[in-house]
């Protein structure tokens, strides 16, 4: 197996010093939408669940992406296919809860259901037409009776959400195996709720740092981080500078 080493420098968290030629940077902010607009500012765009877990396999442990738990623009969103049926799916592509302003206004507005971003049936439709082009559907009837919490690796690696969550079969075996050796245990997390209810919603994708791994649970009230990487001209040049 060949590991790839990352060519990105970790310039610290909402640092505004001179940038590399290929920028890591981590966003953090009380408030779960001003870290997500702030990863998508300024020349950065922030790094879904796959490309997340790539760069933590090409980092050492010591490396703050594995010291830090972030969230990433991708979702898992559960509601209800045209025909009725309970469905839950997971997207690595932009959707309805990708975009701050949504977020931002749902907390705003107190329309957030258990932390969740509802969304419109019509998203939920765009989304399965999708499948296959970055998006994953989940078999509902398996999510629905998998387990919820600590579990050991190789369950972990046949979870009915993992290999949506990671993006692919083949990351979810090479990723979860590391994940273990640095934090000693794997879990998954996710709420029931959201597959039982009449609310179409949406939750945005984190990978954890010790307790909470591969969770699609998290409240979108609370507190946020996303890296976000961004390419700039030459080594030394600063885009943020105005």
């Amino acid at each position: 197996m060949v590991t790839r080493t990352s060519q990105r420098v970790y310039t610290g968290e909402n640092n505004c010093g001179s940038a590399p030629v290929e920028e890591l940077r981590s966003f953090y902010h009380a408030d779960v939408s001003v870290a997500l607009a702030a990863s998508q500012s300024r020349g950065f765009s922030p790094l879904w669940m796959p490309s997340f877990l790539e760069e933590r396999l090409a980092q050492p442990n010591g490396h703050p992406v594995w010291g830090k738990w972030s969230f990433t623009p991708s979702s898992l969103v559960t509601g209800k296919s045209r025909g009725g049926a309970r469905v839950a799916l997971v997207a690595h592509i932009p959707s309805y809860v990708s975009d701050p302003e949504n977020i931002a206004a749902a907390r705003v507005g107190g329309r957030l259901v258990n932390g969740a971003l509802p969304v419109a049936d019509a998203e939920v439709y765009r989304l399965l037409a999708l499948e296959g082009n970055g998006v994953m559907v989940v078999d509902h009837a398996k999510l629905l009776g998998a387990k919820v919490g600590v579990m050991p690796v190789d369950e972990t690696i046949d979870h009915v959400l993992t290999a949506p969550f990671c993006g692919s079969v083949d990351l979810a075996s090479r990723y979860l195996p590391r994940h273990n050796e640095h934090y000693g245990r794997v879990s998954i997390w996710f709420r029931k709720e959201d597959l039982q209810s009449d609310v179409p919603a949406a939750r945005l994708l984190l990978a954890g740092g010790s307790y909470f791994i591969l969770d699609a649970d998290y409240g979108l009230s609370l507190s946020g981080r996303f890296f976000g990487v961004r390419r700039n001209s030459a080594v030394g040049a600063d885009a943020e500078k105005t």
